[in-house]
């Protein structure tokens, strides 16, 4: 026996789209809904390899922001702390790339 109920609220418009697939596979709500949630499989709004590409983005952006830091005078950078900045966005260039 099934004891759990929920409820779900739909716009005008999803309920249209809800009920056509219904007359279309001559299915009640129910076991439309139950199949549904059941059989498929939920999809993330970010999946966990772009979450990692951005983790790595972040990690070099904290690093570019420690060696103006480093700086007394944010315009007085010298060569070698470029030359790591410059490494820092050669390689979030690349994350992002690799991201699209």
């Amino acid at each position: 026996m099934k004891s759990i109920r929920k409820t779900i609220r739909f716009s005008v418009d999803e309920y249209e789209i809800i009920s056509q697939q219904l007359n279309e596979h001559n299915i009640s709500f129910t076991d439309f809904a139950r199949d549904t949630l059941l059989n498929k499989k939920v999809k993330s709004s970010i999946s966990l390899d772009v979450l990692y590409e951005m983790q790595k983005v972040s990690k070099h952006l904290n690093s570019i922001a420690y060696e103006i830091g480093k700086s007394d005078n944010a315009y007085e950078i010298d060569k070698k702390d470029k030359i790591i900045i410059l490494v820092e966005l050669v390689e979030i260039e690349r994350t992002l790339k690799a991201l699209l």
